[in-house]
């Protein structure tokens, strides 16, 4: 049965020349070739036998559009409640042989349960676990309930040329005996370590792990892997096993290893040992946690190692920090062959109209599937996409996704209730939705994330085998962080969206304010009908008063988000663009857009644009040109100054270009008397340096006045490492309290720089350590979120409170154990921190605990009473978690 399914995804590629041959089809015993005397066929017939795992057909919770056809499979098939992947067969009393790729061992599978089936069609599940090479690609293992099989004797050494027969469950037809020729002997590829037995004979799916025999059926070698173009098979010798340390499971092979938005993979050996023996079971939960943790320390290593050519930080970043895109599909930042990064957004795009007259957009990219789904009319319902059954469900309806049976295939209309779903935050506090389904008759998994949008939702979404699960979410993890998403929806929805309630909205005047998170945390939406529309991002503000826009709650309103460098280093995401229109007749649109200084890799056209904005030059001048069948009229806008009196602080690196949008049956005289109207009604001011939270607006524009020492400000020496220059500020005792773009202090700025003697020479200056930036941080927060972990600790020491709450609704404890700096969350501990207080998703301290701190810290915790029966969104308690998360020490911790 194969699964028709778009997408998939993977990290982990062995170093490989062969294909493996296991074969998941039918069983039964048919005789072949008679070639060898009954006597031996005899003998290989009770010796031999298929490896088989259950059906997990009863699992299955997809619904389909009709029913399944299976009265139309072989009989085999639809009657055998087991699945054949392989052969082995008995090699000493008690002990029996395989192909180690049939078990794969080292790849979670839902498939934990080994059996073998004889001539008889008797089942004896798979035991404990002797010996487990993935390199040499063997298995030795036992039965439960052994019953004394006869074993296979050995071959004497043999030469090349002679006959040989393959024996083995070809085609999962039961054991069948083929024929060939030895042809060659040759040296294992990587250092040589033994000789490959090549030979003619026939080795088709399902013959991995079978014996090679000789003419008297005395066993030469474990079939292992078949060659697609040429006419030669593999085996590995006996002695090949006879040389491999007893008692040990070794998994050794060469990996390549990346992640899609940087432009090449590095190679890495995978080399993990286990003593033996062990039940398989157990066996395997080891190896496939160790990969688990190899592939989170390899992406880890990676983008640590990269870290100064990642963007923002790449040098080559500066055209996507300039260049902001726009698309309502999401897209990834990613490195291209010549260093800088660009925007991708994926092709082959295709879309579907809902029967619930909603719309479905999606593209392929990178193994990957970025999708866009919305309501054009109406507010989304919000519980719809809380649960991922029903928001799956509505996507089937326009999504093809088929599963093949007897070559029929049938359209799936259901994936039932996901077995996984957890919140997912980004670093811009953006939260995503993590939901798992188990694809259970592919083996694979899918994995879809959402991100709620005023119209709907946008997504990422993989089906990967479940080898790869764990390195699929991992990965997503690291590619949310480079996604660029934008947003659209009538004025109704964005109310909604930003109130969380679709159900309250006012009939003349409705408002909403930070409700959203990531780049909409400060997005501001107040709507008088037919009067004006006032907008408010986290860097700009548009009132406009304009009645000949005929706004109305469908108006439709697009906020375009983008990176955007600060002046003291570093980037946030933000909303630079907006666009109100309202389509019909007129076909009148409204478009406010923050310009960024060109960078160094910006081409001569836009640095011209730029200068030609600057100085009012066509088409900047208020002069309407004619372009995709509209009639555009621009000009660049003045910004309320943040000083009164003084240049503003950012104007040295953006601009503001108003647009107006009409139709093309607008005469030109007609959009140039509107636009100059709009220019009139309209007011834009920079909002962003005057998040005060209650202060007094005179006293933070005093402090932001800054003094240079050396043609240097206190926060330029902190960003270009001065620690001269910062010296002399300490000694002079200027700017020690001064705020930047972003509300901060110098200490918050040195600790959320990492300046790690910085941050301590103004902490030992004594700075005021609980003063908070626009989004409630204190420099113990940022401290312990990028800081090494000596900062936080200095802090805690000196006075710091570790009581403050910041905006994100996380205290210095949560930042702590997020951080993984269980030394400072321990001291936050003993100083009084509250264990109780839960984060947004409603995990608290102690389920952070167990997710990224040790036991040590979890004990603390337990021992000032934290409740380690505390739910979170998702259900999960701390101690359900550390059963998740197989942290066998801490859960010793629960059930004391």
């Amino acid at each position: 049965m194969i699964m028709k399914l778009r997408g998939s995804t993977g990290v982990f590629r062995p170093v490989c020349g062969m294909v493996c041959i296991a074969f998941a089809s039918i069983s039964g015993v048919m005789s072949a070739q008679q070639t060898l005397s009954p006597e031996v066929y005899g003998t290989l017939s009770t010796s031999v036998f298929e490896v088989v795992t259950p059906k997990r057909e009863q699992l299955d919770a997809f619904e389909y559009a009709e029913e399944l056809p299976f009265d139309q499979l072989p009989f085999v098939v639809r009657t055998d409640p087991f699945t054949s992947v392989g052969t082995a067969f008995c090699t000493s009393p008690g002990r029996y042989l395989s192909a180690a790729h049939v078990f794969a061992l080292e790849n979670d599978s839902a498939n934990g349960d080994f059996f073998l089936r004889n001539a008889e069609g008797r089942v004896f599940e798979v035991d404990q676990v002797f010996q487990y090479s993935n390199h040499r690609d063997f298995i030795l293992f036992s039965i439960k309930n052994e019953p004394g099989h006869v074993p296979l004797e050995r071959a004497p050494e043999t030469t090349v040329n002679s006959r040989v027969f393959t024996v083995g469950n070809a085609h999962g037809q039961g054991v069948i005996v083929r024929d060939g020729v030895l042809t060659s002997m040759t040296g294992e590829e990587r250092d040589g370590a033994w000789k490959w037995l090549r030979f003619s004979a026939a080795a088709s799916p399902g013959n991995s792990g079978g014996p090679l025999v000789d003419s008297s059926g005395r066993v030469l070698g474990i079939i292992v892997a078949r060659s697609e173009n040429e006419n030669f098979n593999l085996a590995l010798p006996l002695s090949a096993v006879d040389e491999f340390p007893e008692d040990t499971a070794w998994i050794n092979q060469s990996i390549g290893y990346g992640v899609p938005f940087f432009s090449y993979t590095e190679r890495a050996i995978e080399d993990t040992k286990e003593t033996l023996p062990l039940p398989l079971g157990e066996l395997r939960g080891r190896l496939t946690d160790a990969r688990n943790t190899m592939h989170l320390k390899l992406l880890s290593d990676l983008m640590a190692k990269r870290d100064n050519v990642l963007f923002p930080k790449a040098k080559g970043s500066d055209y996507l920090l300039a260049n902001p895109h726009s698309s309502l599909i999401p897209g990834v930042a990613c490195e291209q062959s010549d260093y800088s990064w660009k925007m991708e957004y994926g092709d082959d795009g295709k879309s579907a109209d809902l029967s619930n007259g909603d719309r479905f957009e999606w593209r392929s990219w990178k193994g990957y599937d970025l999708q866009r789904y919305f309501r054009p009319e109406g507010v989304y319902d919000r519980t719809a996409f809380v649960d991922a059954k029903t928001s799956m469900e509505a996507v089937l309806g326009g999504y093809p996704l088929y599963r093949s049976m007897a070559g029929k295939s049938v359209r799936i209309t259901s994936l039932g209730s996901p077995s996984r779903n957890e919140a997912r935050t980004d670093r811009y506090g953006r939260v995503w939705s993590l939901s798992v389904w188990p694809i259970v008759f592919a083996d694979r998994s899918m994995v879809w994330l959402r991100l709620p949008t005023p119209d709907g939702f946008v997504a990422f979404l993989a089906i990967t085998g479940d080898e790869n699960l764990y390195a699929t979410i991992a990965d997503l993890g690291a590619i949310i962080q480079l996604t660029d998403v934008d947003y659209s929806g009538s004025i109704e929805q964005w109310i909604a969206f930003l109130s969380r309630s679709g159900s309250d909205l006012a009939s003349n005047s409705s408002a909403a304010r930070g409700r959203a998170a990531g780049e909409l945390a400060d997005f501001g939406c107040v709507f008088a009908e037919k009067e004006r529309l006032t907008l408010r991002t986290e860097e700009f503000a548009l009132k406009l008063e304009y009645a000949d826009f005929a706004f109305d709650q469908n108006t439709v309103l697009q906020c375009f988000a983008s990176w955007t460098a600060l002046p003291g280093g570093g980037t946030v995401r933000s909303v630079n663009s907006l666009f109100a229109a309202v389509e019909g007749t007129q076909a009148v649109g409204i478009g406010l857009y923050r310009i960024s200084r060109p960078g160094w890799m910006d081409s001569a056209e836009r640095k011209t644009a730029w200068k030609n904005l600057a100085e009012e030059v066509y088409p900047y001048n208020g002069q309407p040109l004619a372009s995709d069948g509209y009639l555009w009229t621009y000009a660049g806008v003045d910004v309320a100054p943040f000083i009164d009196g003084e240049t503003d602080l950012l104007s040295y690196r953006s601009q503001y270009l108003l647009q107006l949008r009409t139709s093309a049956r607008t005469s030109a005289h007609e959009a140039k008397s509107s636009f100059a109207a709009l220019t009139e009604s309209a007011s834009v001011s920079e909002t962003g340096i005057l998040r005060t939270y209650g202060a007094d607006n005179a006293k933070i524009r005093e402090r932001m006045r800054l003094s240079e020492i050396s043609g240097y400000t206190i926060f330029e020496a902190i960003a270009k490492n001065k620690p001269e220059i910062l010296n002399r500020f300490i000694e002079e005792k200027k700017d020690l309290e001064a705020l930047n773009a972003l509300s901060r202090t110098p200490l918050i700025a040195a600790a959320a720089s990492r300046r790690e003697e910085m941050a301590i020479c103004l902490i030992r200056a004594g700075v005021d350590l609980d003063a908070t930036d626009r989004n409630g941080m204190t420099a113990l927060m940022a401290a312990l979120e990028t800081a090494p972990e000596k900062v936080s600790l200095e802090l805690v020491r000196s006075g710091a409170s570790v009581a403050p709450l910041s905006k994100f609704g996380k205290t210095a404890l949560a930042y702590a154990l997020y951080g993984k700096k269980p030394a400072a969350a321990r001291l936050l501990i003993e100083k009084g921190a509250d264990v109780q207080l839960a984060v947004k998703d409603g995990s608290t301290p102690l389920h952070l605990a167990v997710q990224y701190a040790d036991a040590e810290t979890v004990k603390l915790l337990l021992e000032r009473n934290a409740n380690p029966h505390a739910e979170n969104e998702t259900g999960e308690t701390p101690e359900s978690l550390a059963k998740k998360l197989n942290k066998k020490d801490i859960l010793e911790l629960f059930l004391r």
